[in-house]
């Protein structure tokens, strides 16, 4: 039996050619530089999982908080999913993590972060005023201000992420 011709499989890329990327193309053909967009893309990657790391470490010293902790936890499962949404994209257009853990985290668009020499609850929420703003204002200084942090549903659940089966509380 003969193949019959199909107009949509007529581009310019030849049948089990895997060199070209469709999903590349259209970015090239709508005027971004896919290189510097890798390179973004990676930095922010090594980003994410720098803060996720550190999240994790961080919330194991607000043992006993656990109001704070659950704060904690959420930054650390919110930095994850979008290590995860990101890693994927770099893959999809052609680019790659770095496989040298010390290269990676040099990457991240973001100085490394370090607990405080004393990682008490008070210090560490000191230090991360943004994540902890609203439990910290009324506390502190009696006022109720929003941190623009919310939590989506569960904990681990984010946007276009199935985070949720991973949550160990």
């Amino acid at each position: 039996m003969t193949a019959r011709a199909k107009p949509h499989a007529t581009g310019k890329t030849k049948p089990g050619d895997v060199s070209e990327r469709v999903g590349v193309e259209q970015i090239r053909s709508r005027g971004v530089n896919v290189e510097q967009l890798l390179e973004k893309l990676i930095d922010a990657a090594g980003a994410e999982f720098t803060t996720y790391y550190y999240y994790t470490i961080l919330r194991m010293y607000l043992a006993g908080n656990e109001d704070y902790k659950e704060i904690c936890e959420d930054a650390r499962l919110e930095d994850r999913a979008h290590f995860e949404l990101i890693t994927p994209r770099i893959y999809e257009l052609g680019g790659s993590i770095p496989k040298d853990i010390r290269e990676f985290a040099d990457r991240a668009g973001c100085p490394d972060a370090y607990l405080p020499a004393d990682p008490t609850a008070t210090n560490i929420l000191t230090e991360h005023e943004a994540w902890f703003i609203e439990l910290l204002s009324k506390e502190r200084d009696g006022k109720v201000r929003p941190s623009g942090h919310f939590r989506r549903g569960q904990p681990g659940d984010a946007p276009y992420s199935k985070n949720r089966g991973f949550y160990n509380p």
